[in-house]
């Protein structure tokens, strides 16, 4: 009974080694293997690429990191300007992060992405990221520490994400949410300040186009309203001047809405549950406030801000909380066109109850 299949595995070895000329035969060391690409405005609408890969020097030493640019109408022409000054061939394998200058994500990115996302090697999980500046400036600067600013960059921002300090985003996540009715995406803004990278805050785009901007200090709200925390710092500034610290250990936004009449209202409820870090007095005399005290005032300053930037995300007509389609969710009636219309309008209320469960105040 098992003969045939042996007559098939022979045969299968046949044919290739019949085909051995014609398979891919390439050495890794024969591979420039991109790791990070940037993308910016150009003069004339011409598009400047640069693409950053691992010289491999053989023996025990390790790799070192090279960019080489290009430029061209489209992203694919700025490529093989790029690859005619590579020694091997430039293959998009292994690429961690793409960037996009932030002139050039206010013109639109999709057409970029749309190249990327119709090569299968690329993986899903690279990192996207607007750049405050030029990208060529960041990916050719030398920072002190930093062997490969690919590798760096694309680490930086899932060290970022794992810590809770910005929502989840990347590649896959970014095309949902550009695919899906009633939602923007959002994507991380890289800054230099100094000799310093960090992450500045939060680029709103509406369709693939960059229209606002979610700064450093508000990145703790905004997350709240979009994701589940069990481990996100933050810090406050209560009334009489004292400043705490403390990590929300539990949160998780709920999202109810009912119609008025023909029109949807929408109640957002986090319930938020937090662990103090550190509390820092001024006032000098008059001791630290009560626990309930300081958890009606972070409850008002939170709601206080949360309401900020829906107003702001409804007055600039982007939708990054993804009210549209949740609407779309429960309701079978749903017009993409007419809710576009009625957004900006939308009556949203919310809710944040804190609870502090631990209070390991050091003064």
């Amino acid at each position: 009974m098992k003969r045939p299949k042996i007559y098939v595995f022979v045969i299968t070895l046949f044919l290739l080694g019949g085909c051995e000329p014609l398979l891919p035969t390439r050495e890794l060391n024969e591979l420039d293997i991109i790791q990070g690409a940037g993308y910016d405005e150009g003069e004339d609408d011409l598009i400047q690429s640069h693409f950053v890969f691992p010289i491999f020097k053989g023996g025990k030493e390790p790799p070192t990191a090279k960019t080489i640019s290009g430029i061209g109408d489209s992203s694919k022409e700025s490529r093989q300007d790029a690859s005619r000054k590579t020694r091997f061939q430039l293959v998009s394998g292994q690429i961690r992060i793409i960037l996009f200058s932030k002139s050039l994500s206010e013109k639109g990115i999709f057409p970029i992405l749309d190249t990327f996302n119709r090569d299968p090697t690329i993986g899903r999980i690279s990192q996207l990221a607007i750049v405050d500046g030029k990208t060529k400036e960041l990916l050719n600067k030398p920072f002190k520490e930093v062997e490969n600013i690919a590798l760096h960059l694309q680490e930086m921002v899932e060290q970022n994400i794992k810590s809770e300090t910005i929502p989840m985003t990347d590649f896959n996540t970014f095309m949902y949410q550009y695919y899906q009715d009633g939602y923007d995406p959002y994507l991380p803004i890289i800054s230099v300040k100094g000799n310093e990278i960090i992450i500045s805050g939060l680029g709103i785009m509406k369709d693939d186009k960059l229209v606002l901007e979610v700064k450093k200090a508000d990145t703790f709200i905004f997350r709240s309203l979009v994701d589940e925390q069990k481990n996100a710092f933050h810090q406050a500034t209560l009334s009489n001047g004292d400043k705490i610290s403390f990590e929300s250990i539990k949160s998780k936004p709920v999202y109810q809405f009912k119609m008025n009449g023909k029109d949807p209202t929408f109640t957002i409820s986090i319930n938020m549950k937090v662990r103090f870090l550190e509390y820092s007095s001024h006032s000098h005399g008059s001791g630290p406030l009560s626990i309930e005290n300081i958890e009606k005032q972070l409850e008002s300053q939170l709601k206080r801000d949360g309401l900020r930037l829906i107003t702001q995300f409804q007055k600039e007509k982007v939708d990054p909380l993804g009210l549209g389609a949740k609407y779309e969710a429960h309701y079978r009636a749903f017009d993409s066109d007419k809710w576009n219309d009625i957004y900006p309008n939308v009556p949203v209320q919310l809710d944040v109850k804190v609870h502090v469960i631990q209070t390991g105040i050091s003064e």
